[in-house]
């Protein structure tokens, strides 16, 4: 699981609905097997605004009578997904999507044993809201998990590697 904090979120001034203070958007990263040096990426799955999460897998994409979601693989560089911060319009607020657009940059990793527990124990203790629980502390990273649509799109090579896959 990947996140960011942002300390105010955006607003939609033109139609007065304002942002908040605090958020938090998460990203999860689906391995077939993360012991390898360079694992496949099963899925993607993206925070949204409600909390939940949407689910982009390897495998067939999704087609409509008009359009086509692009290949998994557009969304990949090499071993990252491409992820862009964006907005959803007057009612879907703020989220993470994966995106085919090539700019940017990337971003360090820091792991939770990574770092000290001056740093791990406020984000455990950190109330920011009922809207902006930290993702990745003890007590929210195994909801966050469990709250991935697994069942969202078919895809037999993610389903072998997912209890309810």
């Amino acid at each position: 699981m990947y996140s960011w904090y942002f300390p105010k979120d955006m607003h939609y001034s033109m139609i007065g609905i304002r942002g908040r203070r605090h958020d938090w958007v998460s990203t999860v990263v689906w391995l077939d097997n993360p012991a390898l040096e360079k694992p496949k990426i099963l899925a993607v799955s993206t925070s949204t605004t409600n909390g939940e999460y949407d689910i982009v897998k390897d495998g067939p994409p999704s087609c409509g009578r008009w359009s086509s979601d692009p290949p998994f693989t557009v969304y990949i560089n090499g071993t990252s997904p491409m992820l862009k911060y964006r907005t959803g319009g007057a009612s879907a607020g703020t989220s993470l999507a994966l995106t085919t657009e090539r700019f940017g940059e990337f971003q360090d990793l820091v792991m939770w044993e990574q770092l000290t527990e001056e740093a791990r124990g406020p984000l455990s203790e950190a109330d920011f809201g009922e809207k902006a629980k930290v993702p990745f502390i003890d007590a929210n990273f195994n909801s966050n998990l469990e709250a991935v649509p697994v069942n969202a799109t078919h895809s037999s090579t993610f389903a072998s590697h997912f209890p309810g896959g």
